[in-house]
């Protein structure tokens, strides 16, 4: 019997509808395979190639890629030879005028032709899930959680059996619905419309003078003023938030900088929790610092308020909340856009969980009405602090365990005097490293003890300021059996230089200190473009 070619159409629907059955295809072999069969079922005579059935589904956005190499000793090729598209030359000048090609890439399918890896050997297919699709499966499982919760009401009242079932069809609600619970489906809706609508420009922290835009997995210049390490999620800040120090007789003094910046005065009360990591990595115990009692966390809410920037604006706005009663603990204001905008971003402490939906909804009708009393505000966001996921969900993430949680304690000279909450379970800490870390959201700082043995060395190089440049130098230490504790760039000269900072434990390295300091130079000579080391010290 001849065989056909079938449309690009029909091996569209063939393609979605293998990946509806099966998401994840581990070679092209397999997707061929499926495809074809799927094809045969519209007609017996379709006969389609594996190349074509991949460059259909790049194409048409159906799935994402994740390629494989195999070492090849031929020239970079011009075009793509997954997709037939363009490469782009990615290149690196040096400081003396230079060119070097460091390598190619196609914009269209990802694919990379490097010096010593340019021939695909395996594909890796996963179906690609639309924000609009999600969204609607979120919906749809809200939805059902909901008529579920009624169901079960309806059939167990007056039945006698209330009891045994609890309070379940509360706990099937929380998960549906309560705007107090980080991780209900309609909260993680919001976060997908809030993700889907590109923000105002003043909300977005710049990544360098050069480079403000938002990254991406995708981008080409994943180490432009990105902070690598700790948990501030404000994308693409150049904010350092972490520090080193270490424990001084049985105090940890937090840099002023930080503590100003975190809200923790001289002679201010904070709480505390100590938690243990687990036996594997260099992390032995953690101590997380608020301002705020563990208790409080379910009604702590970030509000944000857009308010014209004119005269009594902030007064306005202040007045708002205080009819409501709401409580404001920590905020920061900031001017968006010059006599246009002003963005006033509060942590407060609402009367109970979820009155945030109510205010909100206060709110806009007073701004239908054009009440005078909210003529200066022009929009409210309410969001939960989710602070308690710092405690049950990283806890379940990470494997760390919560071991107590201290009474307030006085901050004096700038310190925590761990001696005071903790003291029967931490001794003997004097001089051990510590890592200090904030997270700006939630208004709190972790205080991190390292396990003994643990050797903690800080690293400072000038590497060039272009794509790949961190790549290069992380690749040089990757084979030493090293832990990287903390990753911080920053541009020195535009374009030319910038200064790589390391914080690394060569504990666990099969190399000793002295060896790691000879062999590092020597290694980064070897590299496109200048590296030079500017520093190399223990901490200790």
């Amino acid at each position: 019997m001849a065989y056909r070619i079938p449309s690009e159409e029909e091996i569209v629907k063939a393609i979605e509808n293998c990946l509806v059955r099966t998401p994840h295809i581990r070679s092209q072999n397999e997707l061929y395979h499926l495809v074809s069969t799927e094809l045969m079922c519209m007609d017996e005579g379709y006969r389609v190639s594996g190349d074509r059935i991949r460059r259909i589904g790049i194409k048409h956005s159906l799935f994402d890629l994740e390629i494989r190499y195999a070492h090849s000793d031929d020239d970079a090729p011009e075009g793509c030879p997954v997709c037939g598209g363009e490469l782009r030359s990615i290149n690196n000048m040096t400081l003396y005028g230079d060119t070097v090609e460091l390598r190619r890439r196609c914009d269209v399918c990802g694919y990379t032709a490097s010096s010593d890896a340019t021939k695909p050997a395996r594909y890796i297919i996963t179906r690609r899930v639309r924000m609009e699709e999600r969204r609607e499966l979120l919906v749809r499982a809200m939805a059902l959680l909901e008529e579920a919760a009624d169901l079960m009401d309806q059939g167990l009242r007056m039945s006698g059996m209330e009891s045994r079932s609890g309070s379940d069809s509360e706990t099937i609600r929380r998960i549906a619905s309560d705007p107090a619970y980080g991780g209900s489906l309609a909260n993680l809706i919001r976060d997908l419309d809030y993700g889907s609508v590109e923000q105002p420009c003043w909300t977005c922290a710049l990544g360098s003078v050069k480079y403000h835009s938002t990254l991406t997995k995708d981008d080409d210049r994943p180490d432009k003023g990105i902070c690598w390490s700790g948990p501030m999620r404000s994308r693409g800040s150049p904010m350092k938030i972490w520090e080193f120090t270490k424990v001084d007789s049985s105090s940890i003094k937090v840099d002023n900088w930080m503590s100003e910046t975190m809200g923790i005065v001289e002679g201010g009360c904070v709480y505390s929790t100590l938690f243990k990591h687990p036996e594997q990595g260099p992390k032995d115990y953690e101590i997380i610092l608020s301002m705020f009692p563990q208790e409080n966390y379910r009604t702590l809410t970030h509000i944000t308020m857009y308010l014209d920037d004119v005269p009594g604006s902030s007064a306005q706005a202040a007045e708002f909340l205080a009819n409501k009663e709401i409580n404001i603990l920590n905020s920061i204001s900031l001017n968006g856009i010059s006599d246009t905008v002003i963005v006033w971003k509060l942590m407060a402490d609402m009367n109970f969980a979820g009155e945030g939906e109510l205010l909100l909804e206060s709110f806009e009708s007073l701004k239908s009405k054009n009440d005078p009393s909210v003529s200066k505000i022009k929009r409210i966001d309410f969001k939960p602090a989710e602070i308690g996921r710092l405690f049950k969900g990283a806890s379940a993430e990470s494997g760390k365990i919560e071991i107590r949680r201290g009474y307030p304690t006085t901050i004096e000279n700038g310190s925590f005097d761990i001696s005071k909450v903790y003291g029967d379970i931490l001794t003997d800490i004097e001089g051990k490293n510590v890592l200090i870390t904030m997270d700006a959201d939630s208004w709190i700082i972790s205080l991190t003890l390292f396990k003994p043995g643990t050797r903690l060395v800080k690293v400072g190089m000038e590497i060039p300021d272009c794509p790949g440049g961190i790549t290069q130098a992380l690749d040089v230490i990757a084979g030493w059996n090293v832990n990287l504790i903390s990753v911080f760039s920053k541009v020195k000269v535009c374009y030319e230089t910038m200064y790589l900072e390391l914080v690394m434990d060569i504990g666990k390295s099969d190399k000793s200190f002295e060896e790691i300091h000879d062999s590092l130079p020597t290694a980064m000579d070897k590299l496109n473009g200048v590296f030079q080391l500017r520093e190399f010290t223990e901490l200790n």
